[in-house]
């Protein structure tokens, strides 16, 4: 089977199990990614082809060529201008590889399931460490700018003020 047939019976099965709209762009954006990849660096189309090693290759290029330097086709390249952007070819964090990866690890279970291929391709890809940022946090000056500013008089508000005096 080919691999743009096995997306779209992929997206259409994720519609019929109603899965949230955001969710199923994420899978559809990052399976067509991945099958534009494999086309254009091995010209392989046929889902019973893929490997481990073309998946490993995958996240290597990730990795290496950045932000936006990849587009699922020549007219999104033409009309987003990803070139102007000014994180372009910026390194791609591990999130945004393990979420591509997490997506295309729900298809490849889904080819099994519906025994399309007799087992996954990412069942031999490990996983790769995640980098947290630390989380920035208001100073007590802030924190009273903020309660000075709050509507009292609007209930929303007071017991937004009430929270937050309870944490502080």
């Amino acid at each position: 089977m080919e691999l743009d047939r096995a997306i779209a019976l992929y997206m259409s099965d994720c519609r019929a199990r109603q899965l949230r709209p955001k969710t199923m762009l994420s899978y559809e954006q990052a399976l067509k990614l991945f099958a534009v990849w494999l086309v254009d660096t091995f010209g392989m189309t046929a889902i019973g082809k893929i490997t481990a090693d073309h998946i490993r290759q995958y996240i290597i290029d990730l990795q290496e060529r950045g932000k936006y330097t990849f587009c699922i086709n020549s007219s999104s390249c033409v009309f987003n201008h990803p070139q102007n952007r000014r994180d372009y070819r910026e390194k791609i964090s591990n999130c945004t590889i393990i979420n591509y990866l997490r997506n295309m690890h729900a298809f490849f279970s889904w080819l099994v399931e519906q025994e399309y291929l007799p087992r996954s391709p990412m069942q031999k890809i490990k996983a790769l460490p995640e980098e947290r940022r630390a989380k920035e946090f208001l100073d007590d000056d802030e924190v009273m700018r903020i309660l000075k500013m709050m509507d009292k008089s609007y209930f929303p508000e007071l017991r937004d003020y009430k929270y937050l005096k309870m944490l502080g």
